[in-house]
């Protein structure tokens, strides 16, 4: 696992997954359909998640997805899209036998190579490549449909998916040509058996007498060795029969976690659903696939990694960390006890762990598995610039932060920035992130100049690099944006607010969320800065929008108040007054709705109509609310307007 971004004021990071003030998701493409990577990915539906099931079933039949991960770490943007259009995955099977890891996967799951690589084809390879079908005409229709094709080959009966098979066609053409055939099988046949007579003869002639005195020589030896042959072959079919028992049992686990999952139903939302599947399926785990210890630890490490990243995002399934910790505590102990603690799938595990430490806010326990991660990839052939040992010290970094070792994290950081930049050029991705890093552990020590040229570079080169629609760039420009603001200077700000502002209403259109609230951000901003003529339009179209949409919603009386204020400086005090009024009174009687980093927001608001009695030389109007005022203890920090 790759904790990826460090956040600024103290949110927590995994594997190129950030998410950050303004609720974006940072993700790998990984899972990412053909239709999602056009340039215009609206036109998405249930069959886009099929898609993304499909290379999660992938996933765990082979180890790797089918865009492998160090190809897409190399990639550019443009290059990952053209792939998943147009790359055909190669089969399960397929990238088995091709597989320089298949000994160790065959290894952790107590199988030979070939036998893993058998039970993959035929069946779970059509129904693997009809959910990665391109055409999504191509594909199941339903969530429901894929998990029934699964249950289908559990049950051993027949599934949907799968081409016309080579003994198919066979059958096809001896029918079509059931003469000719049977005649050239005689011939052929007669040619055969006449070839191996003739030399079964000859050799016969030769080795006649010789071979009668080895006959009755080695009667005896090669009867004892079929029996001891008989009787290995036995034991290893009972045993070939216990792992296969054990793997099915494994496999309908992971089935019902996607057995029946509607992602666009009504109720829960996918990923709720997800959750609590992924509960049920712990819970299953031990009783129905017991004896096979590895194959446990692989589930408990996939379903504990599983539920950690479900409970750290979603801050109301926070629970799920609690389910997790048990299921990836075992699976780090059994294979640490089997395989070793040098083991790759042991360091897993262990940086795995130490993530759910880290998102329970356990930093010291973190700490400790992230150093043992990192002293045994150290100490290893893979060197000092390898991708795992890099990522495991931007871990440690990343932890160290949280825990306020700043000379520690500072030292990891930079040399993490120095290797990327050194071996991949300044522009990289993974030298930007480092780049970000590094600046956000200055941002959290207030040292402003110091992140400032970080994220300036940072949000440069990803532009050239990656582009604006990217959401790494996006993460950037925001984060310099916010630098900006903690120095007090909101003017060099705003060229920003209005890039982003500019992006989203072409990218989202005028009534998405996403530019609703950068058109928010953007009249803060200029609110900050007393430009009352600027920020008036930018305010009117915002609350117009708002208005048309959430009307009943807090932040819409907050940009109200917000456009009273600006009319107010501009002394526009008819129109101000009762945008103002209704303002603060909307705010009120939504209070419960205002979250409490936000609650700033109301006194904030009270704070406009005093100025505006004051102003208008009020003063019956001005005591009223000034009384009211008294109510509000003192405001602390504001936060954005989401």
């Amino acid at each position: 696992i790759d904790f990826g971004l460090a956040k600024a004021m103290h949110q927590s990071l995994t594997e190129r997954t950030l998410h950050t003030a303004h609720e974006t998701v940072l993700g790998t493409p990984l899972y990412m359909s053909p239709e999602q990577a056009q340039l215009n990915n609206l036109d998405v539906d249930t069959r886009s998640d099929i898609y993304s099931l499909g290379v999660l079933l992938y996933e765990l039949l082979t180890g790797t997805t089918p865009l492998e991960k160090h190809r897409y770490k190399k990639a550019a943007w443009d290059e990952i899209k053209r792939i998943i259009r147009e790359e055909e995955a190669p089969r399960p099977s397929a990238r088995l036998s091709s597989s320089t890891t298949l000994p160790s996967l065959a290894a952790g799951r107590q199988i030979e190579p070939a036998r893993l690589t058998k039970l993959v084809r035929g069946e779970l390879d059509w129904i693997v490549m009809k959910s990665l079908e391109k055409d999504r005409a191509r594909r199941y229709e339903t969530a429901n449909g894929f998990a029934k094709d699964i249950e289908r080959f559990l049950n051993n009966e027949p599934v949907l998916a799968g081409p016309p098979t080579a003994s198919y066609r066979l059958k096809k053409f001896i029918k079509r040509n059931k003469r000719p055939v049977i005649a050239a099988s005689v011939t052929l046949l007669s040619l055969v058996v006449g070839i191996i007579g003739t030399t079964a003869g000859l050799v016969w002639a030769v080795r006649e007498r010789d071979a009668k005195e080895l006959a009755r020589q080695d009667a005896v030896a090669k009867e004892a060795k079929a029996r001891a042959a008989a009787e290995d072959e036995h034991k290893a079919n009972e045993l070939a029969q216990k792992r296969l028992s054990q793997i099915e049992n494994a496999n309908e686990i992971l089935a019902s976690v996607f057995r029946d999952l509607n992602p666009r139903g009504a109720g829960p939302s996918p990923w709720v659903q997800l959750g609590e599947r992924f509960e049920r399926a712990a819970s299953r785990l031990e009783g129905e696939v017991g004896g096979d210890p590895i194959t446990v630890a692989r589930l408990q490490d996939l379903l504990g990694k599983n539920l950690r990243e479900l409970g750290h995002f979603d801050k109301a399934q926070a629970r799920l960390l609690e389910t997790a910790q048990p299921l990836l505590e075992k699976a780090c102990q059994t294979r640490e006890s089997i395989l070793g603690p040098k083991h790759p799938d042991t360091l897993t595990s262990k940086s795995n762990l130490g993530a759910l430490y880290f998102s329970k806010g356990e930093y010291e326990r973190a700490e400790r598995l992230a150093q043992e991660v990192l002293q045994v990839r150290t100490a290893a052939k893979l060197g000092a610039h390898h991708p795992d040992t890099l990522s495991a010290k931007n871990n440690l970094g990343v932890i160290c932060m949280a825990l306020q070792k700043y000379d520690r994290a500072e030292q990891l950081l930079q040399e993490v920035l120095t290797a990327n930049t050194s071996h991949r050029g300044a522009d990289d991705r993974d030298s930007l992130f480092s780049k970000y890093n590094l600046a956000s552990l200055y941002l959290s020590q207030d040292k402003y100049d110091r992140a400032e040229p970080l994220l300036c570079a940072a949000a440069d080169g990803a532009r050239r690099n990656l582009g604006l629609p990217h959401v790494e760039t996006q993460v950037y420009i925001r984060n310099l944006i916010d630098c900006y603001e903690r120095k007090g200077q909101p003017a060099r700000a705003e060229p920003l607010y209005r890039e982003l502002a500019e992006f989203r209403k072409h990218q989202a259109g005028e009534d998405s969320p996403e530019y609703m609230r950068q058109l928010a951000a953007l009249g803060d901003n200029l609110f900050q800065q007393k430009k009352w003529t600027d920020a008036e339009p930018v305010l009117r179209e915002c609350f117009t929008l708002r208005e048309k949409k959430w009307p009943e919603e807090w932040q819409t009386f907050n940009t109200k108040s917000l456009l009273g204020g600006a009319l107010l400086g501009q002394k526009k005090y008819a129109d101000a007054e009762p945008l103002l009024l209704a303002g603060y009174e909307g705010m009120k009687q939504r209070k419960a709705q205002i979250p409490e980093q936000s609650k700033v927001r109301l006194p904030e608001a009270l704070d406009r109509l005093i100025e505006f009695y004051t102003a208008t030389d009020k003063p019956d109007e001005l005591k009223k609310w000034q009384a009211e005022h008294s109510k509000y203890p003192a405001a602390g920090p504001k936060a954005p307007d989401k």
